[in-house]
Order: C-alpha cells, then structure tokens, then sequence
C-alpha cells in the first residue's frame, strides 16, 4: 500500500507539474500574441497614405505658393508646388518610412518642361563666391553657348557655357539672394528663383532646349533624395525636421464627400 501510494503521489506530482508547463506556454503565447498585436497596431498607425500639405502655409494658402505630397501604399508618392498661376515645382519618386525617418527619393520624375537642376551648396572662407555650372541635355550632352545671367544688384554677372557645357561666375559674398537665368538663341530656357549670394554652389542643370512660357507648368525635382527625422506621427498630422528645412508639419487633407 506504501509503495501505490507513493507512485499515486508520484503520478500526482508529475502531473501538476505538467499542468504548470502548460499554463507558463499557454501565458507565453498570450504575451507573444499581445506583442505581435501591439506591433501590428503601432505600424497601422505610423502609415502615411493619402494627401498632405504643408501647415505652415495653411494661413497663406490664397496668396502663395502651397506644397502637397501625396503618399500610396505601394511606396510611390506625388510631390507639388502650386502657385497663383499654376505649378512651380513638381517631382515622383519612391518614400521609405520607417520609426524615426522618412526619406523621399526623386527617382521616378518625369521631365515634362523646360528641365531640372541639381545644386550642391557649400561655404568657403573668402570674401567672394564661386558658381561652378554645367549645362547638359536630357541625355547628359554637354549645350555650349547656354547665356548665364546671375541678376545681382547692380549689372547682371555671368557669362556663355563653353563646349563643355561649362560656366564659372565669381561674385563678392553678401547677404543677397537673387535669380539666375538661362538663355539660348534669345529664348529663356530656365529659371532658378533664389540663389544666396553667402554660400558657393556646384549647379548641374538638364535642360530641354523648349523655351519657358508664362503658362511653364514648373520645374522638376529628379535624382534628389531628401532625409528626415520623425517627431511625431500621429493621425492626420505628422512632423519631421531635418538641417536643411527645419521642422515640417504635414497635415492631411480631408476627403470632401
């Protein structure tokens, strides 16, 4: 009889302590399974599809220029400057985000009209600064005898592009920003708005060879990739900050029904 009941004790132990492995994976797996879901939850919410502008320009949006970027899910976005006569800047490319940073790649820009350019802005220690252009085509030709015309205070600065497409303009540095303008046989073929007279630039520009008209339908952001920080990213409104632009503030834009 001591012998039954000790393997009865035995068997009951065993058995108990069977009962509590199950309970610990069955806890286990309804903490694996609340992880999983707060995961999932978390990245729902950290989506950013549909069309946002830029807040800061809410106030002004009658009277200047308003940004626009339209996010989908399959990664793609849509990228607009709109002014009171139509588009001033546009671009298409590919977003990336992730907990702490959006990035935008200008990839998939299509150039429509009249072109694009890629600035390299820098600083020196001298009391002038250095303008380094070059002028190609949309298959990366060099366009000799592209006029360049810096519009500073005083006499405009510039030049003609050599056969290489190349052009060097030194001014004295100042606070001054001021636009820069390219011709050929007479025809203006591009425009850049500001230049700040305080930093050196290296300047590619790809042009068309279609002059510009007042109806222009803007100029192409293309091969330019533009990196932020997460600061906050909740329901319909997102803000992001990074060196070059500060902190941004994307406000959905509601669906009218």
């Amino acid at each position: 009889m001591i012998d039954d009941k000790l393997l009865m004790d035995n068997g009951l132990n065993i058995i108990a302590k069977s009962d509590g492995t199950q309970n610990a994976n069955k806890k286990l797996l309804s903490l694996l399974l609340f992880f999983i879901s707060a995961y999932a939850f978390t990245f729902a919410q950290r989506k950013i599809e549909g069309k946002y502008y830029i807040k800061e320009k809410e106030m002004h949006i009658e009277c200047c220029a308003t940004d626009t970027y339209t996010f989908y899910s399959n990664g793609i976005f849509d990228y607009a400057e709109e002014g009171e006569l139509g588009i001033v800047h546009y671009g298409k490319g590919h977003y990336t985000l992730t907990k702490d940073s959006l990035v935008l790649n200008y990839d998939l820009t299509e150039v429509k009209y009249p072109g694009y350019y890629i600035a390299k802005p820098y600083t020196n220690y001298k009391d002038y600064i250095t303008l380094n252009l070059t002028v190609y085509d949309l298959e990366k030709k060099p366009l000799p005898n592209i006029d360049v015309s810096l519009f500073k205070e005083g006499a405009p600065k510039g030049g003609d592009t050599d056969e290489n497409g190349k052009l060097i303009i030194k001014v004295p540095k100042t606070n001054e920003k001021c636009a820069l303008l390219l011709t050929y046989n007479h025809e203006s073929m591009y425009k850049v708005e500001s230049i700040d007279l305080n930093l050196c630039y290296d300047l590619e520009f790809y042009l068309t060879k279609t002059p510009m008209s007042f109806l222009d339908i803007g100029n192409a952001i293309k091969d330019e990739v533009s990196r932020f920080k997460i600061v906050k990213l909740r329901g319909d409104e997102f803000v992001v900050r990074n060196d070059k632009k500060g902190e941004i503030t994307f406000k959905k834009v509601e669906d009218k029904k």
